[in-house]
């Protein structure tokens, strides 16, 4: 696991790790790459198409539509060598303030999960403040907080 913490003027807005050994640098840095330098919010960072090479094997992993495919012709016509991919690794990020480093926040939320559904193995969760002191705040998952969802609104956490 490489939990990696991203800061601006000193404070943490993004928050990411994952297991999988020599992949989780490449994981890791492509999803802040996505966030930051391609405006995509923290899900659609975490579910974009992943590549890995590390030298040796002198092979570069793909997923599906991690190139297009005049890009790995030109590639391969420079002596280039890919493979499809390797096991997923498993993100998870949060992000801190909105969905997306130049988006609005939704209501009073202040973090934003995302799971990697690569492995099918987890959610992220989105709290909802409550409006009186003392109450434990709402859980949902992301994408039923985003819809909307009622069963949003029904469940709490123990505290």
């Amino acid at each position: 696991m490489s939990p990696t913490i991203v800061t601006k003027d000193g404070k943490a807005v993004m928050v990411i790790g994952t297991p999988g050994g020599s992949r989780i640098i490449t994981a890791t840095l492509l999803t802040i790459l996505n966030v930051i330098d391609y405006k995509m919010n923290i899900q659609e960072a975490v579910n974009a198409p992943r590549f890995h090479q590390q030298w040796m094997p002198d092979t570069t992993n793909l997923e599906t539509f991690a190139l297009s495919p005049d890009t790995q012709k030109i590639l391969e016509s420079w002596g280039h060598k890919f493979a499809g991919p390797q096991d997923a690794n498993h993100l998870a990020a949060i992000l801190v303030g909105a969905p997306s480093l130049d988006g609005k926040p939704v209501g009073n939320n202040r973090f934003y999960g995302a799971n990697d559904p690569r492995r099918n193995t987890g959610l992220s969760l989105a709290t909802k403040p409550r409006q009186s002191r003392g109450q434990p705040p709402l859980f949902c998952s992301t994408e039923e907080y985003f819809l909307k969802s009622r069963a949003c609104q029904s469940r709490q956490i123990s505290t």
